[in-house]
């Protein structure tokens, strides 16, 4: 997860920390930048990341990272 953050980070210049839901968000509304929404890969990853966004055990330990930086 952390480094997954800080790819994230690399990537887009900007920060939404350990917010799943943010980083979404965010990658939806730059699809075109970020290519998050593109068509080959997009409804597998968005629906794994909206069942991780959805679980309690992804969201404690999001919390806890959050928390140890």
């Amino acid at each position: 997860m952390r480094e997954g953050l800080h790819s994230l980070r690399r990537a887009t210049a900007m920060d939404c920390g350990y917010d799943a839901a943010a980083w979404r968000d965010y990658l939806i509304e730059h699809a075109d930048e970020t290519g998050y929404t593109h068509p080959y890969a997009f409804s597998n990853v968005d629906a794994a990341v909206v069942a991780a966004i959805g679980d309690p055990e992804v969201l404690a330990a999001l919390t806890e990272l959050s928390a140890a930086t």
